[in-house]
């Protein structure tokens, strides 16, 4: 059970009290451990059932939760299966609702493990590509995703490599618009 955390307590009770530990665990478990879900099932069936059951996090604010994403993603022994373990028990579409989201996880890891896998914008670029840029970063800011600090202008980041992803002689002008109004915010994120 080496890199499994376990709730002090009753983990229905602790997560009843702060819906935040869904998040905080999932962060603590990736940080451990290079498995995804399926070793929180058959390791602690009652942690399981909680984060199921509070997945949802009605008390959270959508900043927390950014940042607890954010956070975890930046200290996970294998990002990809933390995304996986966050989609398995329903945190991505919680925390990305509205958005089409990409779950071919595994594609993450031609990232390799290093800095590139790690980076919110890049990541959240590459699971949220089948939307449309132009509704993109309305939906983004409406979901709180520029209010989280230390990140800079995720938002406009995330819209833009999906622009650039998304590159066509139709898009090329918008593209290049975004890359002036971002090109000092790149240099030090």
């Amino acid at each position: 059970k080496t890199g499994i955390p376990h709730f002090v307590g009753n983990p229905m009770d602790r997560c009843e009290e702060d819906n935040l530990r869904v998040m905080r665990y999932i962060r603590f478990f990736s940080r451990g451990n290079t498995g995804g879900p399926e070793i929180i099932e058959q390791n602690d069936p009652e942690a399981s059932s909680a984060l199921h059951r509070f997945s949802s996090m009605p008390a959270v604010s959508e900043e927390r939760i950014i940042a607890e994403f954010v956070s975890g993603l930046g200290k996970a022994l294998d990002p990809a299966n933390f995304l996986k373990t966050l989609h398995h028990f329903g945190i991505m579409e919680r925390m990305l609702r509205g958005l089409k989201i990409s779950t071919d996880f595994r594609t993450l890891r031609i990232l390799g493990s290093g800095d590139m896998a790690r980076n919110p914008r890049l990541v959240l670029a590459f699971i949220l590509r089948n939307n449309d840029p132009s509704l993109l970063g309305q939906t983004l800011n409406t979901l709180k995703f520029n209010s989280v600090r230390g990140v800079g202008k995720l938002t406009e980041g995330i819209v833009f490599l999906v622009q650039l992803a998304n590159l066509s002689d139709d898009t090329a002008y918008d593209l290049a618009a975004s890359r002036n109004r971002l090109r000092p915010n790149l240099r030090t994120n």
